[in-house]
C-alpha cells in the first residue's frame, strides 16, 4: 500500500515529504553503540579479571 501511495503521488506530481522517526533512529544508534562497547569491553575485563 505503501508503494502504491508513493507511484499515485509521483504520477500526480505532488511532492511527498520524508518523515523519519529520529527517536527511534537515535534508539537503534545508541544501542548499537551500547553493543559495541560491551563486544569490546566484556572480553579484556574477564582477562584481567583471570590474572590476579
Amino acid at each position: 500500500m505503501i508503494e502504491e501511495t508513493g507511484r499515485n503521488a509521483e504520477q500526480a506530481g505532488v511532492p511527498v515529504d520524508l518523515v523519519v522517526p529520529w527517536s527511534v533512529v537515535g534508539a537503534v544508534v545508541g544501542f548499537c553503540l551500547l553493543l559495541a562497547v560491551l563486544a569490546s569491553a566484556l572480553p579484556t575485563w574477564r582477562s584481567l579479571r583471570h590474572r590476579g
